[in-house]
C-alpha cells in the first residue's frame, strides 16, 4: 500500500513538472515587439516596378518575423 502511494505521488509530481516546464517558453516571450513597415526597394529602382513594403516585427531575444506584404496593386497580403 505504501509503495502504491509513493508511486502515485512521484508520478503526479513528474506530470506537474512536465506541464510546468513545457509552459515556460510561452511565459518567457516578450510582450512588446517592435513592428513597422519597411520598403523592399532592390527591384523597384532597377526596373521601375511597383513599390513593395513588408511588415516586420522584432521580438527582443527571438528575432525578426515577417507578417505581411503590401503594394498598391495587390493591397495587403498576410503571411501568418
Amino acid at each position: 500500500m505504501k509503495r502504491r502511494i509513493l508511486l502515485l505521488s512521484v508520478t503526479a509530481m513528474l506530470v506537474v513538472m512536465m506541464v510546468a516546464t513545457s509552459a515556460l517558453p510561452a511565459l518567457a516571450q516578450p510582450r512588446t515587439p517592435s513592428c513597422d513597415w519597411y520598403p523592399i526597394s532592390f527591384e523597384r529602382r532597377a526596373h521601375n516596378a511597383t513599390a513593395w513594403y513588408a511588415y516586420w516585427c522584432h521580438w527582443p531575444g527571438y528575432g525578426w518575423y515577417l507578417h505581411a506584404w503590401w503594394s498598391k496593386n495587390t493591397g495587403t497580403i498576410w503571411v501568418g
